[in-house]
């Protein structure tokens, strides 16, 4: 038995004793199933529904960061960490695991939802920072802005800088995506 609690699902093995979900738990009642969970320390998670314009941006954004030297892709889940797989909107690598990667990538991009908190993004920035992740950008497609994830805080930035060097301009990402979105 299951039990939601703000917003987290939980194993119930009582009535009243909630038991955190071990990750086979999570596995055998959530994989694949919409809408989609991440896991997180024990507790299914529901991610944000996306809108139109947040899934324009993740294609946009994997054809840039190809563009840029990388291989990248949307909705993958990261298994570096038991405790934690999290379901990125898009990750950059220069070579991306097959079929989940295992070890840090080099970038994780979040785009913002309307029905996104700002307490469970930053806890997914500090928790991409200890993963080992080396660039954490969060975007927002409606402001049209862009947060940089440093030394423990969102910096707001004008474009994304990479770590392999390149340099995406957030104009020219927002310019693309208000003529993709006008097709």
């Amino acid at each position: 038995m299951f039990h939601v609690e703000h917003g987290k699902v939980y194993y119930v093995a009582m009535a009243a004793t909630n038991q955190l979900l071990t990750l086979e738990q999570f596995h055998e009642q959530f994989d694949g199933k919409k809408p989609y969970y991440e896991f997180r320390r024990g507790a299914a998670i529901q991610k944000s529904m996306p809108t139109r314009l947040h899934s324009l941006l993740q294609r946009l954004l994997v054809e840039l960061l190809e563009k840029a030297g990388y291989e990248a892709g949307q909705e993958i889940e990261l298994r570096v960490n038991d405790e934690w797989h999290p379901v990125p909107d898009v990750i950059a690598h220069g070579a991306i695991e097959d079929p989940y990667p295992t070890k840090p990538v080099d970038v994780v991009v979040e785009i913002l939802s309307p029905s996104d908190k700002a307490t469970d993004l930053l806890e997914k920035c500090t928790d991409y920072q200890e993963l080992g992740i080396r660039a954490i950008f969060v975007l927002d497609p409606l402001q049209k802005t862009g947060w940089r994830w440093t030394a423990g805080s969102l910096v707001m930035i004008a474009d994304l800088q990479l770590p392999n060097g390149s340099n995406l301009p957030l104009l020219t990402v927002w310019q693309e995506m208000d003529a993709r979105n006008k097709r």
